[in-house]
């Protein structure tokens, strides 16, 4: 899947600062809106679109898997949302 451009993104993340792009791979820009929900508190949310493969794999059954990098796991929600 990779990340795309939407209206309302009002943030870009990029890579951290310790980002080895040499051991760990390229690290793309994230487009991203950041607001606070009054009961979940801060949130950056990002929209992403599966390539036609990946839409034949869920449309076949298939998943969404979530990897996050780090030695730890922050709070993260999955949804689908209209073009």
């Amino acid at each position: 899947m990779r990340p795309i451009d939407f209206e309302g993104a009002n943030a870009r993340l990029g890579q951290p600062a310790d980002w080895d792009e040499a051991t760990m791979g390229k690290c793309d820009v994230l487009p991203c809106r950041y607001e606070i929900d009054p009961d979940l508190g801060p949130q950056f949310r990002s929209r992403w679109k599966p390539t036609a493969e990946e839409l034949v794999t869920l449309l076949g059954g298939g998943c969404v898997e979530l990897t996050v990098t780090g030695e730890g796991h922050p709070p993260v929600m999955l949804a689908a949302c209209a073009p």
